[in-house]
C-alpha cells in the first residue's frame, strides 16, 4: 500500500508540473507566435484597451467550455494565453503610474474599459527629455498628468504591429506614448521614450522603477480573478 500511494504521488506530482508548465509554455508563446507577437490587442498596446479585454472575456468562454467539454489540454493552453494578456495590462498601461498599487478589479469583464480610454487625438505623453545615450531614454513622469489626473487609460505603441492585417502606426499629429526600449523603433518618434515596466532594466524598459509594483499588482489581479477558480481545475 505504501509502494502504490509513493507512486501515486509521484505520478500526481509529476501530471501537475507538466500541467503547469505548459500553461507557462503558452504564455510566454504569445511573444513569439506569428500570429499574436505583433498584434496590440493581445498585449494592451496602442490604446486597444476594447479589444484587449474582449480577447479576455472570450477567452474565459474558451476555457470554461472546454472545461465542461473534459479538454483539459485545450485549457490548459488557452488560459496561458488569457494570463498573458491579462498581466501585460499592468506592464503596459498607465495604470500603475495613476498611483494605483492592486488589481484593477473589472479586468476581464465586459465593459471594463468603456468611456475609460484616451481618445486618438488626445497626448497622452510628454518627450523624455534627458537621453542617457543613443538608444536609452531616461523617462520619468513622462506621461501627461492630466491623463492620470482623469483616470484616462493608455498604453504605448510598438513598431511593426498589425491588427485585422492593418498596420498600427503611432500618430504624428499628437503626442503619443511608445512601448519604449532597444526592441522599439517608435521610442525615437515623438513623444520619445516609452513606459513599458516589463522588466527592471531601462534598456527594455523605460519605467523599469516600476516593474516591481506592475508585477505585484499582476499577481493580485491573477489571484482575485476567475483565473484564481480555473487554475485549480485544469492542472
Amino acid at each position: 500500500m505504501e509502494e502504490f500511494l509513493s507512486k501515486f504521488k509521484v505520478e500526481s506530482f509529476m501530471k501537475h508540473r507538466a500541467a503547469v508548465e505548459t500553461i507557462i509554455e503558452e504564455n510566454a508563446d504569445v511573444d513569439d507566435n506569428p500570429h499574436t507577437k505583433n498584434r496590440p490587442s493581445y498585449h494592451f498596446d496602442a490604446e486597444m484597451f476594447v479589444k484587449s479585454n474582449d480577447l479576455l472575456v472570450k477567452s474565459q468562454e474558451l476555457i470554461l467550455n472546454s472545461i465542461r467539454n473534459g479538454q483539459y489540454p485545450a485549457a490548459r493552453e488557452q488560459l496561458g494565453k488569457y494570463l498573458h494578456i491579462h498581466q501585460d495590462f499592468y506592464s503596459h498601461s498607465n495604470w500603475i503610474e495613476m498611483g494605483e498599487t492592486g488589481a484593477y478589479r473589472p479586468l476581464g469583464e465586459i465593459g471594463a474599459f468603456n468611456g475609460k480610454v484616451a481618445t486618438i487625438d488626445m497626448s497622452t505623453c510628454l518627450n523624455c527629455t534627458n537621453p542617457n545615450s543613443a538608444e536609452n531614454y531616461v523617462c520619468v513622469d513622462n506621461i501627461n498628468p492630466t491623463i492620470n489626473r482623469q483616470k484616462l487609460f493608455t498604453s504605448g505603441y510598438f513598431g511593426d504591429q498589425f491588427e485585422d492585417d492593418e498596420p498600427v502606426l503611432k500618430p504624428t499629429n499628437v503626442l503619443k506614448c511608445s512601448h519604449g526600449g532597444l526592441l522599439d523603433e517608435t521610442r525615437h518618434q515623438p513623444a520619445v521614450g516609452g513606459i513599458n515596466k516589463d522588466v527592471n532594466t531601462i534598456k527594455f524598459s523605460p519605467h523599469h522603477y516600476h516593474h516591481k509594483q506592475a508585477a505585484n499588482a499582476a499577481i493580485e489581479s491573477t489571484n482575485s480573478n476567475s483565473s484564481n477558480t480555473i487554475l485549480p481545475i485544469v492542472v
